[in-house]
């Protein structure tokens, strides 16, 4: 379900990125009953500003304590196009040190098309009465961020993250995010909380990856150390146990080999250790 409408009032907000917020419907296409009532939504946001518009993606839930509310999925910024509009964005608490009367002067000089200009080349800003190169660049790299960091969040949750997720991967790579999916999504396993290996091969082959890359067996060949290990209450795991369980997820087996390889670049990585031809999880022998 979408709706498109305002962000009034922020009511709680945690570090993990978890907002409770009042949100005004504009527009609500398949509930025209929700139109111009203020509701209670939740859900993860990079950045949310108060009065600024964004089209939400979710479903309303009855709260058992605090009654009726939009649990957002997903959401997108819709960029300031009016005077007014444009006037209070630059305005706001976004950008450090341009108040009103500036963000006019700016608009004024530059137009409807104010954003698109500046982020086309911040030396537009230079043309406005008054600014000086550091405002210019201020501006410009608040924008950018600001761009970047919502665009980002599209990006994940378009793989198939949850925003939640999208969050979280956002927060830790910042600007590289999709340079570090891109080049390796499995990386997410060892710098991201509570990601399981399922869903980001899950991901990774929807996205086209190669099912024989190595930095997919590499990781598929700890998930199943761990899976074993944890199943079983081993500290140890033999080869051959390895390699069924590898076969199984594939539905094929992969040669020794190609195993072998794995397993070496797990102990160069410090994630597995090999005593007497027996293969123990780093994190767990460390325990003893």
């Amino acid at each position: 379900m979408k709706l498109k409408g305002t962000f009034r009032q922020l009511i709680f907000t945690a570090d993990s990125g978890y907002v409770v917020g009042l949100f005004k419907i504009k527009e609500s296409p398949e509930h025209d009953e929700y139109e111009n009532k203020v509701i209670t939504i939740t859900g993860y946001f990079a950045d949310i500003k108060e009065n600024e518009n964004y089209i939400l993606e979710g479903d309303f839930v009855n709260h058992i304590k605090y009654g009726v509310q939009f649990n957002v999925t997903k959401y997108e910024v819709i960029k300031p196009e009016d005077k007014y509009g444009i006037v209070a964005f630059l305005s706001s608490s976004l950008f450090k040190g341009v108040g009103e009367k500036l963000a006019t002067r700016i608009v004024d000089t530059l137009g409807d098309k104010t954003i698109d200009l500046i982020l086309e080349d911040k030396d537009n800003l230079m043309r406005v009465y008054k600014m000086n190169q550091k405002k210019a660049n201020d501006i410009y790299e608040t924008l950018l961020n600001y761009q970047e960091s919502h665009k980002t969040i599209i990006y994940l949750t378009e793989l198939g993250f949850t925003n939640h997720d999208a969050l979280a991967i956002y927060n830790c790579y910042k600007n590289n995010t999709i340079r570090v999916i891109e080049h390796d999504i499995y990386r997410l396993l060892d710098d991201i909380d509570n990601l399981s290996f399922l869903k980001i091969d899950r991901i990774a082959l929807n996205s086209g990856i190669n099912p024989l890359d190595d930095k997919r067996l590499e990781a598929l060949t700890y998930y199943v150390m761990q899976k074993i290990s944890f199943a079983n209450g081993d500290t140890y795991l033999d080869y051959e146990e390895i390699k069924f369980q590898i076969a199984e997820y594939l539905n094929y087996e992969i040669d020794d080999n190609t195993l072998c390889y794995m397993l070496d670049n797990l102990v160069a990585n410090m994630k597995v250790i090999i005593i007497d031809d027996k293969y123990y999880l780093y994190d767990i022998i460390i325990m003893w």
